[in-house]
């Protein structure tokens, strides 16, 4: 099984579905330890982590050190980072589904790598099953 779990979503995901955001994270985790997925990313997912993690700090939400540690951990977990095609390609398939070029650039590698979409934002979820269903 292939997974592409796109984890920026998960700070977007409206909090009434914490259950099943728990359940959802929770069996991508155990596939992923289990080798049974592999994670892949569009490579501008880890500036978001940066920028999240900017964000912490500067909030007081967590000292320097401590994002620094987190970033560290994600570098070193095993994710197939995917650069996205900078062409027209992104640009047009944004605007075929009235979506940002970033939400694009994850149904990009989903479909290139003919990988699942994992994702907490519904709307981006109904876009990618219907892109797919419609060949």
């Amino acid at each position: 099984m292939r997974g592409l779990e796109a984890a920026s979503k998960v700070a977007r995901a409206p909090g009434s579905v914490k259950n099943e955001r728990g359940a959802k994270c929770g069996q991508c985790h155990a596939a992923y330890l289990l080798e049974e997925t592999e994670l892949l990313e569009p490579r501008l997912l880890y500036y978001e982590l940066s920028n999240a993690a900017q964000k912490k700090v500067l909030r007081k939400l967590g000292g320097l050190g401590e994002v620094l540690d987190g970033l560290r951990l994600i570098r070193q977990l095993n994710i197939r980072w995917i650069a996205p095609d900078r062409t027209e390609s992104l640009a047009s398939l944004a605007l075929k589904l009235n979506i940002s070029a970033y939400d694009a650039s994850y149904i990009q590698v989903a479909l290139a790598m003919d990988a699942e979409l994992v994702t907490f934002d519904e709307r981006l979820a109904a876009v990618y099953r219907a892109l797919k269903r419609s060949g």
